[in-house]
């Protein structure tokens, strides 16, 4: 069971990384199918809105980032809070 919360822990975490990938690969992707094309003077064949998928990607990574970084901190704190008072 400990084994099981720690790789919670660890999934929490880290799980930033996902969201943060998926919007750089469609920022990339964006330059790749859109933006070349027209600075070949070319129509994009493409309809999706690959900036605005890539935003909502980067928001959510660091906004997870930024969830994780305060719950560490706070444990981080109360423990060297607790150590002291003793």
């Amino acid at each position: 069971m400990k084994n099981l919360a720690a790789l919670l822990v660890a999934l929490v975490s880290a799980g930033w990384v996902v969201p943060m990938a998926f919007g750089a690969q469609l920022y990339f992707e964006f330059w790749h199918a859109e933006a070349w094309q027209r600075l070949l003077g070319k129509a994009p064949l493409n309809s999706m809105d690959f900036l605005a998928a890539s935003a909502g990607c980067f928001r959510i990574a660091f906004i997870w980032l930024g969830v994780v970084i305060f719950g560490w901190a706070f444990v981080i704190t109360r423990k060297l809070l607790s150590d002291r008072a003793v």
